[in-house]
């Protein structure tokens, strides 16, 4: 699927909820108000906080479509991880301001519910549930955090919307403060769903890393592809629905430098494939160089050795081991190697006969 459809269909799927919540909140606010019904209102500040959501989630999905530039070289994609604290803490607040105003209400007359209340709590059931299963569905088809988060919120209405319906029958019962304790029901489910999303946000914001099974899968994939011996410093970090992914690869210290950066780009496209990685830099390595801290000579340094040795016309050089290896090569039948220095483990000399 391209990154335009992706798109469209998430801002499909943000204004559709926004509107349906635009509709709810109106209606929920008025009737609650009206017919003196705290676990309606409630429910209506719900919608209201979710209309703020969506406007945030139609906003983060047109910042996170942008391309990669200069200033944000990894691309828009945290816009989406703001926008889903920006939304928790929302409902945060909202939840503490519902039971204010139940526990306020504790010390007033308890009344009967009206009928309608209940009528436009299980209107606002059906609508919600089915905006999740459609929402929701596409949110796996796209594989999108942020829009099954917004999913998520209409199936919370939807449930607020239940404890208004229960606390509406419950004050037919006469039971006695039905209402404000429908009240603190819903407050109590708001803070389910927004509390566990302001912390995921949060760790993301922090550069947690993928979790240790699925870093364990992209061991196996790295060490699965030919060439690589082995592999170390594998560091991740989560952005929106995406894993981003740094590692360096081990392969033979005796193929050419465009034979190892094949390699390496073997590893990034095949973990491209994964639809959970979202990029990954991948460092060649001739070893598993981690531990070594030793100070090595550069090639200047090399050459001013091998420059006092005679007839000798190239070398490579291989840093091994914490040491350096040379490859010297001669076309001359005698050759005068100068005395060997403490950082040069091995050299080998290799004759070419010119033809």
């Amino acid at each position: 699927m391209s990154e335009v459809s992706r798109h469209d269909l998430l801002k499909r799927c943000g204004h559709l909820c926004l509107w349906l919540n635009v509709l709810l909140m109106g209606v929920k606010l008025s009737v609650g108000y009206f017919y003196a019904s705290r676990a309606l209102f409630a429910d209506g500040i719900h919608s209201l906080l979710d209309v703020t959501a969506d406007m945030f989630v139609l906003y983060a999905v047109s910042m996170s479509a942008k391309p990669k530039d200069v200033q944000h070289p990894y691309g828009y994609s945290r816009y989406e991880t703001l926008a889903n604290i920006v939304i928790a803490v929302m409902l945060i607040m909202a939840v503490y301001a519902i039971i204010y105003d139940a526990v306020q209400g504790f010390y007033q007359p308890s009344l009967v519910m009206d009928f309608r209340v209940g009528i436009v709590a299980g209107i606002s059931i059906v609508l919600n549930e089915a905006s999740y299963r459609y929402v929701s569905y596409y949110a796996k088809l796209l594989r999108s955090d942020l829009l099954m988060s917004t999913a998520v919120h209409q199936r919370a209405d939807a449930g607020t919307s239940v404890i208004v319906l229960l606390a509406t029958a419950a004050s037919f019962a006469d039971l006695t403060g039905a209402d404000l304790f429908g009240a603190i029901g819903i407050a109590l489910m708001i803070l389910y769903y927004a509390l566990p999303s302001l912390i995921k946000s949060i760790k993301e914001l922090l550069d947690q890393g993928l979790d240790t099974a699925r870093l364990a899968e992209i061991e196996t994939i790295i060490n699965g592809v030919p060439g690589v011996v082995d592999h170390h410093f594998l560091r991740s970090r989560f952005m929106a629905e995406k894993g981003y992914v740094d590692v360096h690869v081990v392969v033979s210290p005796r193929i050419s430098v465009s034979e190892g950066h094949y390699i390496g780009d073997v590893v990034k496209e095949t973990l491209l494939k994964c639809h959970d990685i979202g990029d990954i830099t991948v460092h060649i390595d001739a070893e598993d160089d981690q531990h070594y801290g030793a100070k090595l000579p550069d090639r200047l340094t090399i050459q001013e050795w091998v420059d006092r040795c005679e007839h000798i016309d190239s070398f490579q050089i291989h840093y091994l081991n914490g040491t350096v290896e040379l490859d010297l090569v001669t076309t001359q039948e005698r050759v005068v190697v100068a005395e060997k220095p403490l950082w040069l483990s091995v050299y080998r000399l290799n004759k070419v006969i010119k033809c």
